[in-house]
C-alpha cells in the first residue's frame, strides 16, 4: 500500500509518494513519485494511489 512520506532537509519539507518492498528479511521502501515541495489534498493522494 502506498503512503506518502515527508523529509525534511533545513527549513524545506518535501513530500513523496512510497510504498513498502519486503526484500528477503527486510523491508525497503520504494519512492514511487516525487510530489514536491506542498502537501498533496486526500484527492490528489487518492487519485494518485488508483493510478498506479
Amino acid at each position: 500500500m502506498a503512503f506518502v512520506r515527508t523529509k525534511r532537509k533545513g527549513n524545506r519539507i518535501y513530500y513523496y509518494l512510497v510504498e513498502n518492498k519486503r526484500e528477503g528479511k527486510k523491508v525497503r521502501q520504494k519512492v514511487i513519485k516525487y510530489l514536491g515541495t506542498e502537501a498533496p489534498t486526500n484527492e490528489q493522494i487518492e487519485t494518485m494511489r488508483r493510478g498506479q
